[in-house]
């Protein structure tokens, strides 16, 4: 009876062993993947601001933004108010 209980108690020990070793695997994986996702939305970010134009607007850039706010003017015109 004594031995019985002492393989009990071993083998509960082998499964709170093995839940815990499954739990600290499962959140390394979520910690790979929580760190994956920062990495590309960081690099997302990078290629976003190099995307960007730095700087003033070039007079060939201004002249080129005036015609299609003046387009886009013409395309939406407001509404009559009454």
């Amino acid at each position: 009876m004594a031995q019985d209980q002492d393989r009990n108690r071993r083998s509960d020990d082998v499964q709170a062993r093995e839940r815990y070793d499954m739990q600290a695997q499962r959140d390394a994986r979520a910690f790979e993947v929580r760190e994956q996702g920062r990495r590309n939305a960081e690099v997302q970010q990078d290629a976003v601001r190099e995307e960007r134009p730095r700087g003033r607007l070039s007079p060939d850039e201004r002249r080129d933004l005036r015609r299609q706010i003046k387009e886009g003017a013409d395309l939406y015109p407001n509404s009559r108010r009454r």
